[in-house]
C-alpha cells in the first residue's frame, strides 16, 4: 500500500516540512514534539528524529529509481539496436577508420548516454541511503538500548537499509557488466569508459569482464536480467527485472511502516 500511505503522511504533523526539526531533549522543559504532543519516551524521540527522516529518504530513493527504471530497459533496447561499423574500412585519404558503435536512429540516445544517466541516478540513490546509515549509527537507537520499541525501530531501519543497498548493488553490477562487455566487444569504446580516467589497465578490465560474465553470480534481490540480443525481448526482460526489484523493496517498506505506525500510536 505504497508504504502504508507514505507512513501515514509522515506521522501527520510531526514531519511538516515547513517547520524546523525538533531539537533533541536536553531538559525536562525542552522535549521534542511527536505530532503536536511532547513526549519523553525514547522510542518516540527516535521515531520523530531518526526513523521518519530515514523513511522519507528511502521514499526519495524509490522515486529516483522509478524515474530511472525505464532507462535500464531503454538501454537494453538501444544496445541491441545499435550497429557496429565494419572493421578494415578506410577513409578517402587511405587512413583506417575506427570501428564505432552507433545508434540505429542517429537522433536517439546511444547506449553510452543511457549508462551515464543511470550512473547519475545511482549516485543520487546512494546519497539518500546515507541518511538511513547515519540514523543507524545514532546513539538514540543503538543496539544496546533495552527498550523493545527502540529495538523494533532499529530492526526495521536495518531492513530498509539492506533493501536499498542491495538494490543499488544489483543495479551497479548490471552497469559494470555492461561496460565490461562493451570493452570486450569494442575496444574503441574503452577511452570513453569511466575507468580510463582512473588509470585502469583495460586488458585487466577485459579479463575481469570475461570472468564476471561467465561467473553466473546473482546478488540478492533480483539477480541479473536475461539478455539475448533481441531488442524487444531484452527491453521487456529488463523492465520485468526492475519491476520485480521495486515490488520487493515496497514490500519491505510496508512491513516497516506498519511497525513504525504501531509505535507512533503510543506517542500521541
Amino acid at each position: 500500500m505504497i508504504a502504508l500511505f507514505a507512513l501515514a503522511a509522515m506521522l501527520v504533523a510531526g514531519t511538516d516540512q515547513t517547520q524546523s526539526p525538533a531539537p533533541a531533549a536536553t531538559a525536562a522543559g525542552d522535549l521534542p514534539e511527536i505530532g503536536r504532543v511532547k513526549s519523553r519516551v525514547l522510542s518516540c524521540v527516535a521515531l520523530q528524529e531518526l526513523v521518519v527522516p530515514s523513511f522519507a529518504a528511502a521514499l526519495r530513493a524509490d522515486k529516483q529509481f522509478t524515474q530511472a527504471a525505464p532507462q535500464f530497459a531503454s538501454y537494453a533496447e538501444a544496445k541491441d539496436s545499435a550497429t557496429t561499423l565494419p572493421t578494415n574500412v578506410k577513409k578517402a585519404n587511405g587512413a583506417p577508420m575506427k570501428t564505432k558503435l552507433i545508434a540505429a536512429d542517429p537522433d536517439s540516445a546511444t547506449p553510452e548516454m543511457y549508462l551515464a544517466r543511470l550512473d547519475k541516478a545511482l549516485a543520487t540513490m546512494q546519497q539518500e541511503v546515507l541518511t538511513i546509515s547515519k540514523a543507524l549509527g545514532d546513539p538514540r537507537i543503538a543496539a544496546d538500548i533495552t527498550d523493545p520499541a527502540v529495538q523494533a525501530e532499529r530492526a526495521q531501519l536495518q531492513v530498509l537499509y539492506a533493501a536499498q543497498v542491495t538494490r543499488i548493488a544489483t543495479l551497479q553490477e548490471f552497469l559494470e557488466r555492461q561496460r565490461m562487455n562493451r570493452a570486450i566487444t569494442d575496444k574503441t569504446l574503452t577511452d570513453q569508459s569511466v575507468f580510463s580516467s582512473a588509470g585502469v589497465n583495460m586488458d585487466d578490465l577485459q579479463a575481469a569482464g570475461a570472468d564476471a560474465l561467465a561467473s553466473g553470480h546473482d546478488p540478492l534481490l533480483g539477480g541479473q536480467p536475461m539478455i539475448n540480443g533481441l531488442a524487444l525481448n531484452d527491453k521487456q526482460s529488463v523492465a520485468d527485472w526492475t519491476t520485480g526489484m521495486a515490488r520487493g523493496v515496497h514490500n519491505y517498506e510496508n512491513v516497516a511502516a506498519k511497525t513504525f505506525l504501531d509505535i507512533g500510536k503510543n506517542c500521541k
